[in-house]
């Protein structure tokens, strides 16, 4: 896992603290918790995706009460449950909805932060497969 360094936190604390307003989108919110009550073949996902959720929560209360090592601990955590989830297979459409909402609340402020052009093609084409794919889960989930 690679280490978050001292010279990028600023910029990332700055943009992971903007994402603390970003409100939890109600369609990955009734994805979690319907899909792990009755057993759902991505429940392992979901939980790893509510538990990433839940870092991020925290480092966000805490971005101006904790110290940089502190800070820089949650962010490795952080980066480390995002690695896992990118190791993990959607097998159902609750999973695939759950994946794609994810990436749509968090990637679209780094890419501002890191001065990607949303306008590009390719991030057009980008943003436009996960909107897919999150609207084809919602009318395919049970």
């Amino acid at each position: 896992m690679p280490q978050a360094d001292a010279s990028s936190s600023t910029s990332r604390r700055a943009v992971l603290s903007q994402l603390a307003a970003v409100p939890l989108v109600g369609s990955i919110a009734a994805f979690i918790p319907a899909a792990q009550a009755i057993g759902e073949a991505d429940a392992t996902l979901l939980g790893h995706i509510a538990r990433a959720i839940e870092t991020h929560r925290v480092m966000n209360d805490r971005t101006h009460k904790s110290s940089d090592e502190e800070y820089l601990a949650l962010l490795d955590e952080f980066d480390s449950q995002l690695d896992d989830l990118a190791e993990i297979r959607a097998v159902t459409p609750t999973g695939l909805g759950a994946k794609a909402c994810l990436i749509q609340l968090y990637l679209p402020s780094y890419f501002h932060a890191f001065e990607v052009d949303e306008r590009s093609p390719e991030i057009r084409l980008l943003f436009s497969f996960i909107q897919d794919a999150t609207f084809f889960a919602q009318r395919n989930a049970v």
